[in-house]
């Protein structure tokens, strides 16, 4: 059996890694849409889904798994939140580069 101090960092990182998986994905469908309203259904619904899954599976962890849960949650949000302003900055870049296209 893994040390609890690994088990707490692997499982928090692999957590944000999955975030982060289902965050590009989100992105791509958000941008493929072809109305404002759909981009908005696709970013922010992702947004919303994904960050439920990640509190479920926060507490699924620390009721069943042998972790450190302090250092479980400080990996996990140590790493969701560079993740999150990435996301904000990407998103912005992406929309930025397509008004500017249509104004041209």
């Amino acid at each position: 059996m893994l040390d609890p101090a690994v088990l707490s960092v692997v499982l928090g990182g692999g957590l944000a890694a999955l975030h982060g998986g289902l965050r590009a994905l989100s992105h791509q469908l958000a941008l493929q849409a072809s109305t404002m309203q759909g981009f908005l259904l696709f970013a922010l619904g992702g947004l919303l889904l994904r960050m439920m899954l990640v509190l479920l599976l926060l507490g699924l962890v620390v009721a069943l798994v042998p972790v450190r849960v302090n250092l479980f949650v400080g990996v996990l949000v140590g790493l969701l939140v560079p993740l999150l302003v990435f996301e904000v900055w990407h998103m912005y870049r992406a929309t930025s580069s397509v008004e500017s296209k249509d104004q041209s």
